[in-house]
């Protein structure tokens, strides 16, 4: 009980670190390029990683390299998605439509890791789907094609959730983060290098956050995760939401409608009902 409490604290910490990430991304990137809040931010987290690593004395070697570089190119293209969309979207809304990703990660598992399929599976995506839906009103308007970014990226980054699973079997939290932030990096400096467009200190300063951002994202998570399962975890999610919402107001004076939350709600909820059946299953966790 004790270790699934201090769970939820990681879990809130994250949330709120991961919220405050997208509202900064959302601030920077109309002068800065995606790659370069990529590139950079992950220079940073790198460094950081490192110095974790070494703290935590566990080591560099890993014999997860395929895994760890198949994870990273599906995330940087899931990354590149999310944080064009933030250029475009509410945070908040974004946030959202991003709890799709364990319910995409559940269905994604009967393909990659050959579980069994059922018909839990596709009613919590159609639940999922629905509070999107809510979020994106139609109304009487068609629904844009750039509004549909955010699920393609939920999509992208579920097939890392299911990668980093098999990963956690031998490496621990702080090396599959310090191999994620030297992948990114490499794999988007050649692009940011193409792309490069001149920094001002504002934008040099608010990438430096981002990178410390980033890095927050992994510890918290990683840590939340190492102590209680997702089961324990998913209905606390939606704070993400609330936190998202109350900083994008103070920092990009933007709020979202009723129906963000409604629809989150709808969201949440086939995260947890997914969370719970996945539990049920020996020796299954969800880890980052």
């Amino acid at each position: 009980m004790k270790e699934n409490l201090r769970g939820i604290y990681w879990l809130i910490a994250f949330s709120f670190t991961d919220s405050l990430l997208l509202n900064v991304v959302r601030y920077v990137s109309p002068n800065v390029h995606i790659f370069q809040i990529i590139c950079i931010g992950n220079m940073v987290a790198f460094l950081l990683s490192c110095l974790w690593v070494m703290q935590a004395k566990a080591g560099f070697k890993t014999n997860n390299l395929k895994l760890h570089s198949v994870r990273v190119g599906f995330e940087t293209i899931g990354a590149s998605i999310m944080f064009y969309t933030l250029s475009i979207m509410q945070a908040a809304e974004v946030r959202s439509i991003m709890f799709l990703t364990p319910v995409f990660a559940s269905l994604v598992a009967v393909l990659i890791l050959k579980e069994k399929n059922s018909p839990e599976r596709w009613l919590v995506l159609v639940a999922g789907l629905i509070g999107v839906v809510i979020i994106l009103r139609p109304d009487e308007q068609v629904i844009k094609l750039v509004s549909l970014l955010p699920i393609l990226s939920s999509l992208i980054f579920s097939l890392g959730m299911n990668i980093i699973k098999k990963c956690t079997a031998s490496d621990p939290p702080m090396r599959i983060a310090f191999y994620f932030t030297l992948l990114q990096s490499l794999i988007s400096l050649p692009i940011m290098i193409w792309f490069w467009q001149p920094l001002e200190m504002e934008g040099l300063i608010g990438l430096i956050g981002i990178g410390f951002l980033f890095f927050l994202c992994h510890v918290t998570i990683n840590l939340a995760f190492s102590k209680a399962p997702l089961t324990v975890l998913a209905p606390f999610m939606f704070l993400g939401l609330i936190f998202t919402s109350i900083i994008g107001y103070f920092v990009n004076n933007e709020f979202p409608g009723i129906n963000v939350f409604i629809g989150g709600a709808f969201i949440v909820s086939a995260v947890s009902y997914t969370a719970y059946r996945e539990s049920k299953k020996k020796g299954n966790r969800y880890r980052c």
